[in-house]
């Protein structure tokens, strides 16, 4: 009987002792599953932490360039402003510059009576006998000569010229007949007046004038 019960706690103990080295194995096959899982997952955590960490770095760095550039075209952008203004102020010096060059050639033109001015061309007029008439007058800028041509039908049409200035009444008559030209200096005065006229006792006369003014 003694030898049935030490049997029995022998073969209880045996299997005991199976139970605990299966669920050992067990366990260390769990724990070797479980590290090979986490070594896994670090071999993917790691690079993409990684690859994450590089990829913000190239953002940053983009940024930097991005804030450089637009620095750059800030300061570019006010230089381009700035040369379009220098621009428009040497379009303006250009053409004041154009402006005095031409007055100056106009003054030269007038120092050396280079300058003329059309007052009359070719205008016909209808006199009566003995009659003088206006056929121009206007002010005189600068001293100068009118020139006074005439075509008529009488040798006895003249041309006359009249104007006060500077304390001097000027008035000088001089025939041109059927064709001719007369010239007269004049001041510069208020009222240059430029008349046609003949000394015929019976008929009319018709005749055409051209006056220039030289100065």
């Amino acid at each position: 009987m003694l030898q049935r019960v030490i049997q029995g706690m022998t073969e209880e103990t045996s299997q005991k002792k199976v139970v605990g080295r299966t669920i050992a194995i067990v366990l260390g096959m769990i724990c070797i599953v479980l590290s090979a899982s986490l070594v896994a997952v670090l071999a993917l955590y790691l690079p993409s932490a990684n690859s994450n960490s590089q990829l913000k770095a190239e953002i940053a760095e983009k940024n930097d360039m991005i804030n450089s550039q637009n620095t750059t075209i800030v300061s570019q952008s006010q230089q381009i402003v700035a040369l379009q203004n220098s621009l428009q102020q040497t379009s303006a010096k250009d053409e004041e510059i154009a402006y005095l060059e031409d007055y100056v050639s106009e003054l030269l033109n007038v120092i050396y009576m280079n300058a003329s001015a059309t007052l009359l061309l070719n205008q016909g007029v209808q006199l009566e006998a003995n009659e003088s008439i206006s056929v121009w007058g206007d002010y005189i800028s600068y001293a100068g000569y009118v020139t006074v041509q005439v075509q008529s039908d009488s040798n006895t049409t003249y041309a006359q010229v009249v104007y006060s200035t500077y304390g001097i009444d000027y008035d000088e008559v001089k025939v041109v007949g059927t064709l001719g030209v007369a010239t007269f200096p004049v001041l510069p005065a208020e009222v240059v007046e430029i008349r046609l006229g003949n000394t015929e006792t019976l008929d009319g006369v018709e005749a055409t004038v051209t006056a220039v003014y030289h100065y």
